[in-house]
This record gives C-alpha cells, sequence and structure tokens, in this order.
C-alpha cells in the first residue's frame, strides 16, 4: 500500500481520512486552490508576524521543535521592519 494517502482509493481508508479528504477538496474549491496546510502556514506566520512569541507559536501549531516551527512561521522582512523600528529608543522619542 503507498504511503501517500492522496494515491489510496477513498474506500481503503479509514472514515475519518475519508473526511478529512473531503473536507480539504471542499476547502481548495471553496478558495481557488489554497490547501489546508497552506492556512496553517498563513496563520502561524501572521501569528508570528502580530508579536506571538516563541512558547506562544509551538503551543499554537502543536509543534515540540523550535525547527519544525521555523519551517511554517516565515516572517517577512517588512514585518521585520516594523518590529525593529517599534523597538528603536531613538525612532520612539520622536
Amino acid at each position: 500500500m503507498p504511503s501517500d494517502a492522496g494515491s489510496v482509493p477513498d474506500l481503503l481508508l479509514p472514515p475519518h481520512l475519508r473526511s478529512t479528504r473531503r473536507a480539504a477538496e471542499l476547502f481548495e474549491a471553496a478558495t481557488g486552490g489554497w490547501t489546508l496546510h497552506q492556512l496553517r502556514h498563513s496563520a502561524l506566520t501572521h501569528a508570528a508576524e502580530g508579536g506571538a512569541n516563541t512558547s506562544t507559536l509551538l503551543a499554537y501549531s502543536g509543534h515540540t521543535s523550535v525547527v519544525s516551527l521555523a519551517r511554517y512561521a516565515r516572517v517577512s522582512g517588512e514585518a521585520l521592519a516594523r518590529w525593529q523600528a517599534g523597538r528603536d529608543p531613538a525612532a520612539r522619542r520622536r
């Protein structure tokens, strides 16, 4: 049996995986091709850009490793610049 659940016929999957596959198909159709996995990446990135600390992001994502979390939460250069600007003592005095 292949390890990729996407290639296994629905009848061979346990019921909980069939419903998960169907939910993913409905989500992709409703969003124009976005996947649930992409939504997970996006949610974690937005949380990180919004100021969530590492402990919060680990709990939110269910990861136990910062290395794993780093694959999901990709902070943009713009968000990093905003974060740095907000912590610049000279900028705060203006």
